[in-house]
């Protein structure tokens, strides 16, 4: 099986598969995703993952049980031990957009490295800045 089909099979039905060549995943995608989630929150200047109509119609598929999907409103597909990683998020006022999201992408490519898997395609997307969040104490924006 190709990439390509491997790709379009995953759009079609919204599955997470893995190449039929590939080695088998060596993380569960449920506890892979709860890592992810983790390291993002984690992110200075990150104040949440930001729900979308996308995620919720994910949601609603799994809680039919149509299909497993990593928990919240993380994007993961893995293709053998390669990962995709999408996450749509929101950030603090006093933190930069960019720099956040391009340390949200260096904190989900050391979590994947230490997964022992390669990073695919990451995409992180700053869909609001939140209006009045409060950052907790001590916490530095870089």
């Amino acid at each position: 099986m190709s990439d390509q089909m491997a790709r379009d099979l995953i759009a079609d039905d919204g599955m997470l598969l893995a190449l039929a060549d590939g080695a088998p995943p060596s993380v569960d995608d449920d506890a892979l995703a709860s890592a992810l989630v983790t390291a993002v929150l984690a992110t200075p200047g990150v104040v949440r993952l930001e729900p979308t109509l996308q995620a919720a119609l994910r949601r609603l598929r799994r809680d039919r049980g149509a299909g497993a999907g990593p928990p919240g409103e993380l994007r993961l597909t893995r293709r053998g031990d390669v990962v995709d990683v999408g996450v749509d998020l929101v950030t603090a006022p006093d933190a930069q957009a960019r720099r956040t999201a391009e340390a949200v992408r260096e904190r989900l490519r050391s979590q994947l490295a230490a997964s022992g898997l390669r990073v695919g395609a990451l995409s992180v997307s700053v869909l609001s800045i939140e209006a009045g969040a409060v950052l907790p104490a001590g916490a530095v924006l870089t």
